[in-house]
């Protein structure tokens, strides 16, 4: 047993502004969430770990060549640890540093509170052999998520053939608001102290984006059943058919809602669009919005820290007005399509509940197996 200091050095990564890249360059640069342009020098040799230090802290990236970690940053490379750099990536992802924060404002990773995390060390051949298990569960679950891109690239293409951009409509469909065909809004308020351990699933923004993302989640929040009827009988609840969307949603996260479970859903944070009175398709709804937002989100919506839509904007949004038989045929498509994406999101369900098992496994002492989950 060692701790993490022991074994690496974390160093600063250094500043780079956008302004001095050169992005035609060969070498990747490196903020906390990942790759943010090119350069023409690297200040790491070879493969490099990078650690998210301030905003997305503690979160990894893998780098397979030398590249340049901004000051936001930690990188580890070869210089800074003799053990096997693939292996203290997955060794580093089990430590869980993304929960370490002392900042106050910004969220920001201390160093030596890393180092301080104890991990086991094995032998150098069964570092490569973890690592190399590991490298595999990852490759399957990577070509997981991208087989369910590539579905919701398909329907947005597919979108793109039979309606055309809907911002430039070449097709000249009919136009209207969406506020003249369909009721826009939000919840009414639900205060912190209404809150209760169990009852109706009651979610934030971050909860409508991941149901956006077709991710499964956990409720943490509750209200009272019968505080839930009586928001029922003041001003309604979510149908089978409305589209609920967080105020922060350049990347199209908007949720669908496919039957009547019952939940409710924070104001202000979250946009509600109903489908009582609406003319439109709700799958079809959902796809031109989220093409509306890839194409034009900075003009839509408003905010300088965070761009976030508000309701006045959302009801002045032109939408295109195709026949509704069109727009069902088009919801017949993404219906058979999300039936199959179902199916991948179940494997790959699967296939992080077996990453996870090996993972723990691997650095709680017990032998990783010694066959791989291909």
């Amino acid at each position: 047993m060692v701790t993490l200091g022991d074994i690496c050095e974390l160093k600063y990564g250094k500043s780079l502004s956008a302004a001095s890249r050169e992005n035609s360059g060969e070498y990747d640069v490196f903020g906390s969430n990942g790759v943010v342009g090119r350069h023409s020098a690297a200040i790491t040799e070879g493969a490099t770990i990078v650690v998210g230090r301030k905003g997305s802290l503690g979160e990894l990236n893998y780098s397979e060549s030398s590249c340049w970690p901004i000051d936001t940053t930690y990188y580890v490379d070869k210089t800074c640890t003799d053990v096997d750099l693939r292996w203290l990536f997955h060794a580093m992802a089990s430590l869980r540093l993304t929960e370490l924060n002392r900042a106050a404002a910004i969220p920001g990773l201390n160093r030596n509170d890393a180092y301080a995390k104890p991990i086991l060390l094995p032998s150098q051949g069964e570092q490569r052999r973890i690592a190399t298990i590991l490298d595999k569960a990852e490759a399957l679950r990577a070509k997981r998520r991208e087989a369910i891109a590539k579905l919701e690239q398909l329907l947005q293409s597919v979108f793109l053939d039979m309606f055309g951009d809907p911002v430039t409509n070449p097709m000249g469909w009919n136009e209207t608001q969406l506020g003249e065909v369909c009721d826009v809004g939000s919840s009414n308020r639900v205060f912190a102290e209404e809150l209760v351990d169990t009852g109706v699933p009651f979610y934030r923004g971050t909860e409508i984006g991941q149901l956006g993302e077709g991710k499964p989640i956990t409720p943490g929040l509750f209200i009272t059943w019968e505080h839930y009827e009586r928001l029922k009988g003041q001003s309604g609840v979510p149908e089978q058919g409305d589209l609920l969307l967080p105020s922060i949603c350049h990347d199209g996260r908007i949720h669908l809602v496919t039957d009547d479970s019952p939940f409710y859903f924070k104001d202000g944070r979250v946009l509600w669009i109903k489908s009582g009175r609406s003319q439109l398709n709700s799958s079809y709804l959902r796809f031109h919005l989220k093409q509306l937002f890839f194409a034009n989100y900075s003009k839509i919506a408003s905010g300088t820290t965070f761009a976030e839509l508000k309701i006045f904007a959302l009801k002045a949004i032109k939408i295109l007005m195709p026949p509704l038989q069109e727009q069902a045929r088009f919801g017949e498509i993404v219906d058979s399509i999300y039936k199959l994406r179902a199916c991948k999101l179940a494997h790959l369900d699967h296939l992080n509940s077996l990453f996870t098992s090996i993972q723990q496994r691997a650095f709680s002492g017990h032998a990783a197996p010694r066959v791989s989950p291909s």
